[in-house]
């Protein structure tokens, strides 16, 4: 138990350095902002275009000096419609993709007191997922490579990775609530999915906690089938969240072929 609580001291360790240098790195009072297409860097669409129609003769009047030529420069008919929407002008939201939400808080009236320190620790949620993430994966190519090599000393330090890993996923749930903040109501879709699912498995991952530490004592095929099945579901449920986390920045279909 001793060595447990030393390594785990050592990761919160790790955890601390981590923070500290990625808030050396980057100021949180001023978040880079994506930077906006200028006018003539906007795509024209051709519709838009003044041309003549199919059955229009070309005019052979010669036009006089001084004559207004607004009248035939400006757009008819469908060619009005087709004239430029403020709104289709991109925007860093929409160049965000589906996220263009993400980090809502910045991007609104600026916080003050606790409500700013509370987002200011949710922003250290990108560096934090990547320890659950690698924690559980290992543990579960350990007990893979144990169950198919028949060698129970390759998943002796399996114990230690599950608990750290359930651990790691509380606090990077934590920080992710804090960083998207606890309005559920106002999450689009994607953001949604990605908090519910970023929620369940912290809740596997402590259920594979458990389960593991319960087939240590009692062994036997049933705790060892509830602790595989635990394992197998939170590495899975990990995967599709790593998909929606990256949709969140850089849209559904950035994983496209």
């Amino acid at each position: 138990m001793r060595k447990y609580r030393t390594t785990f001291g050592a990761v919160v360790g790790a955890f601390a350095l981590l923070a500290a240098a990625s808030a050396a790195q980057a100021d949180p009072d001023h978040p880079t902002a994506t930077p906006v297409p200028s006018a003539a860097q906007q795509t024209v669409d051709p519709e838009s275009l003044p041309h003549a129609h199919a059955g229009d003769a070309p005019s052979s009047t010669p036009t006089a000096p001084g004559h207004d030529m607004s009248a035939m420069a400006a757009p008819t008919g469908a060619n009005a419609a087709a004239a430029i929407d403020p709104e289709s002008i991109p925007n860093h939201h929409s160049m965000m993709g589906a996220g263009g939400s993400q980090m809502g808080a910045m991007q609104g009236p600026p916080l003050t007191g606790m409500a700013r320190f509370m987002n200011w620790l949710g922003r250290f949620h990108p560096i934090l997922v990547h320890f659950p993430i690698a924690l559980f994966v290992v543990a579960g190519g350990l007990e893979l490579a144990g169950l198919m090599l028949k060698k129970p000393t390759i998943v002796q330090g399996t114990r230690l990775l599950i608990a750290l890993a359930a651990i790691s996923a509380l606090v990077a749930v934590g920080a992710g609530w804090l960083l998207m903040g606890f309005n559920v109501a106002k999450d689009n879709d994607l953001h949604r999915a990605h908090r519910l699912l970023g929620t369940t498995i912290m809740v596997l991952g402590f259920a594979t906690w458990w389960a593991n530490e319960r087939f240590l004592k009692l062994r036997g095929r049933g705790p060892a089938l509830i602790y595989g099945a635990l394992l197998v579901s939170t590495i899975l449920a990990i995967g599709v969240n790593g998909y929606l986390g990256s949709a969140l920045v850089r849209g559904m279909r950035h994983m496209m072929y």
